[in-house]
């Protein structure tokens, strides 16, 4: 998923370990989390009910995934505070299609982070034909 959601211009990271994610979530502040339900020590409605718990993910989009496709499941997820639910397996258009419903289209042509930090330098820095260097200001 990470790689699909990359390719697509999202900026996704995985975390396995259910306690260190809960961690890191608070850290990262993402726009969306994709939350397994199988897990081990904490399982996925434990998480999505804690995450609800902090006014900082009140509002933010959480998406349940699982194997499991039965109504009560569905009920369990909504009642811990999931906004939506992925059954595996899903492809990769269902999976683009609640990611833009929720967050918007990525940007897959963004530029890299090295790719930025050079445009801003060449914005700064103009270099004539004769190989030197002049500095210019940017409005």
């Amino acid at each position: 998923m990470e790689q699909i959601l990359n390719q697509h211009g999202y900026e996704a990271a995985s975390i396995s370990n259910p306690l260190k994610a809960l961690s890191l979530v608070f850290q990262l502040k993402p726009d969306l989390i994709l939350c397994d339900i199988a897990m081990p020590e904490l399982d996925g409605y434990e998480i999505c009910a804690m995450l609800r718990t902090s006014t900082a993910f009140r509002e933010t989009p959480i998406i349940m995934l699982t194997g499991k496709d039965g109504f009560i499941d569905r009920v369990k997820a909504r009642m811990v505070g999931a906004t939506d639910y992925l059954t595996k397996p899903f492809g990769e258009g269902e999976l683009l299609m609640l990611l833009e419903k929720y967050v918007g289209l990525g940007c897959p042509d963004r530029p890299t982070p090295d790719k930025l930090l050079a445009k801003a330098l060449a914005d700064e820095l103009e270099i004539d034909s004769e190989g030197s260097t002049s500095i210019s200001s940017v409005p």
